[in-house]
């Protein structure tokens, strides 16, 4: 009986380069979906901080989250720049007081 070796290799070579592929597809989505759920993370975080400033109404200076971070907040016109020196993010709010 004769064997087929260099037909089992090419099936394997097919085989691993399928797993490859569909093994880079998931890993790729994967990777998207961790970034868009730290990107919601910080605009939440950002927004409630923005939310506890508008109930403060400072000018500028700090604030400790419950979290423990430290975030600086400017104001300037009608914009609120809150910046978290933790992780070097910040998020630019326009504020109106027109009320």
């Amino acid at each position: 009986m004769r064997r087929r070796s260099a037909e089992t290799l090419i099936e394997f070579l097919t085989a691993l380069l399928v797993f490859l592929v569909v093994m880079t597809s998931i890993f790729t989505f994967m990777a998207n979906q961790t970034e868009n759920i730290a990107r919601l993370i910080d605009r939440d975080f950002f927004v409630f901080n923005a939310q506890k400033w508008l109930n403060e109404r400072k000018t500028s200076g700090t604030l400790t989250t419950i979290e423990g971070r430290t975030i600086t907040f400017t104001r300037d016109n009608n914009n609120l720049v809150l910046r978290d020196n933790e992780n070097a993010s910040s998020m630019t709010f326009q504020v109106s007081f027109d009320i």
